[in-house]
């Protein structure tokens, strides 16, 4: 029912990893998920409620696209879903026929939209592009900045915590290319052992 209460770390939902470390693992995403992604969608994406059309180009059920698209829609943001692959093509007609102002997507289709001509300067409404998924180069930052104006930004999370880390469109802040940037307001980022005891500079450790 509407009134049911549940405890902040009840499971909300199970969301598969991609795999990238070894076989797709299902990770338990406890109730406090929106909570947790606040920060990101606040000053990361810098979503902009009653302002903004959206585009994560990501599915829904993947780690990044939850959380793009659950935040979006609780901010009330208009959020663009889209069923075909992000090719150059789709993005250039995607993003000039519903007017997109805020894209997140992969360094992947990034690139692609470099490689193809038709598309460099297929990016006039957009204000803010988002990345994630894997490292974001230099190239494609210089790339972006030049050509549309803008400049992506980088974002670096997992799945079972969301993105902490990132370069924030919300919030001025000096992009220094290949970085994935810092720790979002009111998180805190350290590398821990197994313990979840801090560890000094230049140990290897877990993110926590």
């Amino acid at each position: 029912s509407a009134s049911q209460r549940y405890a902040r770390d009840e499971p909300a939902a199970i969301i598969y990893t991609s795999g990238s470390t070894g076989l797709p693992k299902g990770c338990v995403i406890a109730a406090n998920i929106l909570t947790a992604m606040w920060p990101y969608a606040r000053y990361g994406l810098d979503l902009r409620a009653g302002r903004d059309v959206f585009w994560p180009t990501g599915d829904p059920s993947w780690g990044y696209g939850l959380c793009c698209y659950l935040p979006a829609l609780a901010m009330g943001t208009s959020v663009l879903c889209v069923d075909s692959n992000a090719t150059p093509d789709v993005c250039r007609d995607i993003i000039a026929r519903y007017k997109v102002t805020n894209l997140a997507t992969t360094p992947t289709v990034l690139r692609s939209l470099m490689a193809h001509r038709a598309a460099r300067e297929g990016g006039s409404t957009v204000r803010a592009i988002s990345s994630c998924g894997e490292p974001l180069n230099a190239e494609v930052v210089q790339f972006f900045r030049d050509g549309w104006g803008v400049v992506p930004m980088d974002h670096f999370g997992a799945t079972e915590f969301g993105l902490p880390i990132g370069t924030h469109n919300g919030l001025a802040m000096q992009v220094k290319p290949g970085s994935m940037g810092l720790p979002a307001p009111g998180q805190r980022m350290a590398v821990v052992d197994a313990a979840g005891q801090e560890l000094p500079p230049q140990s290897v450790g877990l993110f926590a």
